[in-house]
C-alpha cells in the first residue's frame, strides 16, 4: 500500500502543488495578491481543496474525491475479490440507500468504481435484477420530486443520477 500511495502522490499531489505555485505566482504579479498574502492565501486554497469546497479553485472540485477514491482503490480491490454476489447486491442496496439519503460525491462515485472492479472479474449480476433496482429507485427518486435534469443531479451525484447512469449503462 505504500507503494501504492508514493504513486499516487507522485501522479496526483505533485502536480496539483506544481498548479498551484503557477496560480499563485501567476496571481501574485497580476497583483491580485500581495507578497504578505501568499502564505495565507496558499493555505487558504490547500484546505479549500482537502475539504472538496473550493470557492476561488472552482475548476478543482473533483480533486477532493479523486483523492479519497484513489486513497480507497486497494481497499476496493480487496474487498471485489473476496465478496460474494449476495453480499454485493446488499452492499450496493446499502450504498444505494445512504446516497438516497445524503448524495455526496465519494459515496456517488465510489458505487461505479467498486462495481467496475466488481463486475468486472466476477459478472454475478443478473441484467434484470439490476435494472429492477435501478427503476425501482429512478421512480422512488420522482415520486420524491426530483428534477429529471441530470446536471442537476450529477454535482453530487443523486440516486436518480446513479440509477439513471446504472439503467443507461446496462
Amino acid at each position: 500500500y505504500s507503494q501504492y500511495l508514493c504513486g499516487r502522490i507522485r501522479r496526483i499531489i505533485t502536480p496539483l502543488i506544481a498548479y498551484l505555485f503557477i496560480y499563485l505566482t501567476y496571481n501574485l504579479i497580476a497583483g491580485h495578491i500581495t507578497l504578505s498574502q501568499l502564505p495565507h492565501t496558499a493555505l487558504r486554497l490547500c484546505i479549500e481543496i482537502a475539504t472538496g469546497k473550493p470557492t476561488q479553485l472552482t475548476h478543482l472540485w473533483f480533486i477532493h474525491t479523486y483523492i479519497i477514491i484513489a486513497l480507497l482503490l486497494p481497499i476496493l480491490h480487496h474487498l471485489s475479490l473476496r465478496i460474494n454476489h449476495i453480499a454485493a447486491y446488499l452492499l450496493l442496496i446499502a450504498s444505494m440507500i445512504v446516497s438516497y439519503l445524503y448524495p455526496n460525491y465519494i459515496i456517488g462515485y465510489l458505487i461505479p468504481t467498486f462495481a467496475g472492479l466488481y463486475y468486472k472479474r466476477n459478472k454475478p449480476y443478473h441484467p434484470l435484477v439490476i435494472i429492477t433496482l435501478m427503476v425501482a429507485a429512478t421512480l422512488l427518486c420522482l415520486h420524491q420530486g426530483y428534477t429529471w435534469n441530470m446536471q442537476v443531479n450529477k454535482f453530487p451525484p443523486t440516486l436518480l443520477y446513479i440509477a439513471y447512469t446504472t439503467t443507461i449503462l446496462l
